[in-house]
């Protein structure tokens, strides 16, 4: 047994050593880190008589995508690389919204601490409070050697999906 978790620790240093500690980590959020940021709007929404947000697996998609985008380019931005901005990236991972709303963030190094400082933003509070949204999608990335020392780089996307086109 020991011999086992000793080779697993050193594959995971292996690993660790091969991936350079400077990229911005890609892909999914951490699923605990995106139901903590959720569950912190959601007290809000609640302390507001609004009804929760749930994550939607499409939103998360969109919203990492973002976030990726932006530690790779070092910016805090809703356009990314191609200008896309939140409708075109919630058409593009299949979401058919009636609202499509977002709120980025840099430089916040937890889910409380970025959830504060949009609610404490009178623009972005009004995104995190809009009593229409019903979906959530939460991007976060990483960059260890971000020129612009912001470091972390969040999204949330916020929609209301459309109802299905009747058919003919």
């Amino acid at each position: 047994m020991a011999a086992a978790a000793t080779r697993l620790l050193l594959l995971a240093c292996l690993v660790m050593a091969v991936v350079p500690a400077s990229a911005a980590r890609a892909g999914s959020p951490d699923p605990a880190m995106a139901a903590e940021l959720v569950a912190l709007v959601n007290a809000a929404r609640a302390r507001e008589g609004l009804v929760p947000v749930k994550i939607d697996a499409r939103l998360m998609q969109a919203a990492q995508g973002l976030a990726d985008d932006l530690a790779e380019r070092g910016t805090v931005s809703h356009a990314d690389r191609r200008g896309g901005r939140p409708p075109q990236r919630f058409a593009h991972v299949g979401y058919r919204y009636a609202v499509a709303e977002e709120a980025v963030a840099g430089g916040e190094t937890s889910c409380a601490e970025v959830v504060a400082d949009w609610l404490a933003s009178p623009s972005h509070r009004a995104i995190l409070l809009d009593a229409e949204a019903r979906d959530a999608g939460v991007g976060h990335a990483f960059r260890a050697d971000d020129p612009h020392r912001l470091g972390h780089y969040w999204v949330i996307d916020l929609g209301l999906a459309a109802a299905p086109a009747p058919r003919p």
